[in-house]
């Protein structure tokens, strides 16, 4: 049996696809307070993307009454390191 040499993602199959992530992105920016990237600009802006600075994130949307960042942020979890570039790179 050959096994892979490298590590397969624990993600779901099921994952959120990057269009859809991206345009709750989009819409998040278009609100007159997120601006530059309101609580999230941590992940969206300066693209710290591993697992810790995205639930750090999640914490501090949830902390602040962020709904709609706390959400773009979850989704973001069940994402591939690659996907989320592409969320956040366009």
């Amino acid at each position: 049996m050959n096994r892979a040499r490298f590590r397969i993602p624990d993600r779901s199959p099921d994952r959120p696809k990057v269009p859809a992530v991206r345009a709750l992105v989009e819409n998040y920016y278009a609100k007159p307070e997120n601006g530059a990237g309101g609580c999230c600009h941590i992940v969206l802006d300066d693209c710290n993307l591993k697992d810790a600075d995205v639930r750090w994130t999640l914490e501090n949307c949830e902390k602040s009454g962020d709904g709609d960042g706390a959400e773009i942020m979850r989704l973001m979890l069940q994402m591939t390191p690659s996907q989320r570039r592409r969320v956040v790179r366009p």
